[in-house]
C-alpha cells in the first residue's frame, strides 16, 4: 500500500509501529511523503545491515590465560593459571631452590594505562579448570586471605604496553624474598609456622598439599572471577 502527500518538512524517514503489529514506513522526500508497509524481517535486516559492528581485539594473550575481560575504560582483567611444578623462593636469607608449588591462579586488573591494579593469588585443584573447582587458602606468605590480594612490598612492576609481558609475572612475584607478612599458621592443615612447613614441604611432590596440607576457602573459582571483577 502507499500514498502521497504535501507535507512542508525536512528529508527523513519515519518508522509506525502500528497496533495492530504492522509496520507502516514514511519517506519524506522535500514536500513529497511516500509511504509503505513493510514486513518486520525486512525492518530487522535493514537495521542489523546498517550497524557498525565495533569489536574489541585483546592482541596475543600470555600463555595459560584462563579469563580475560575487558571494559568500555580500557581496564581489563586476567587470570592466568600456573600448574604444580617447582620454583625457586628464598625465605629471609634461605634459598629454597626447585620447592614444589601446587596448581595457583593469579588474577591482574591493568589500567587503561598499563598500570597494574591489583594482583591476586589463590590455589586451586590441579587439572581442567571449571566453574564450579575448588580453591584454596595460599598457605604461605605475601597474600591477603580476605580478598587475595597480592603484597609486594615496595617491588615495582612495569607498565603493561602488552599483555604478553604478564607472563613472566607470577614467576617474578614468586621469587621476591618472603617473609612473615600475611603469614597465619591456620591456613595451613599442619599448624606449622612457615620454617617448619618450608622444611616440611621442600622434598614432597606438589601433589602432597592436597591431601596434608591446604586448606579450603569454601569458595570456588567462579567465586574467584566475581573478585577480580569487583
Amino acid at each position: 500500500m502507499s500514498s502521497a502527500m504535501v507535507k512542508n518538512t525536512l528529508n527523513e524517514m519515519v518508522i509506525h509501529l502500528r497496533y495492530d503489529a504492522t509496520i507502516l514506513v514514511e519517506k519524506h522526500t522535500g514536500e513529497i511523503v511516500s509511504s509503505k508497509f513493510i514486513n518486520p524481517d525486512d525492518l530487522f535486516n535493514c537495521i542489523k545491515s546498517s550497524t557498525t559492528h565495533v569489536g574489541i581485539e585483546s592482541g596475543i594473550l600470555p600463555e595459560n590465560t584462563v579469563f580475560y575481560r575487558e571494559e568500555q575504560d580500557g581496564t581489563r582483567r586476567i587470570i592466568l593459571k600456573i600448574s604444580a611444578g617447582y620454583h625457586d623462593i628464598t625465605y629471609y636469607e634461605t634459598l629454597y631452590a626447585s620447592f614444589p608449588f601446587p596448581a595457583m591462579v593469579f588474577g591482574f586488573v591493568i589500567k587503561a594505562d598499563g598500570h597494574i591494579s591489583s594482583k591476586k593469588l589463590v590455589i586451586v585443584e590441579d587439572g581442567i579448570l571449571r566453574d564450579e573447582t575448588k580453591i584454596y587458602s595460599y598457605p604461605f606468605s605475601n597474600v591477603n586471605q580476605y580478598d587475595f590480594e597480592i603484597c609486594v612490598g615496595r617491588n615495582r612492576f612495569p607498565e603493561i604496553q602488552e599483555l604478553r609481558q604478564l607472563s613472566s609475572l607470577p614467576h617474578l612475584i614468586l621469587s621476591m624474598p618472603n617473609n612473615d607478612d600475611y603469614f597465619n599458621l591456620k591456613y595451613n592443615r599442619k599448624g606449622m609456622d612457615y620454617r617448619e612447613l618450608l622444611e616440611y614441604m621442600k622434598d614432597k611432590e606438589p601433589c602432597v598439599y592436597y591431601d596434608k596440607v591446604l586448606v579450603e576457602g569454601g569458595l570456588s573459582f567462579s567465586s574467584f572471577i566475581k573478585i577480580l571483577k569487583q
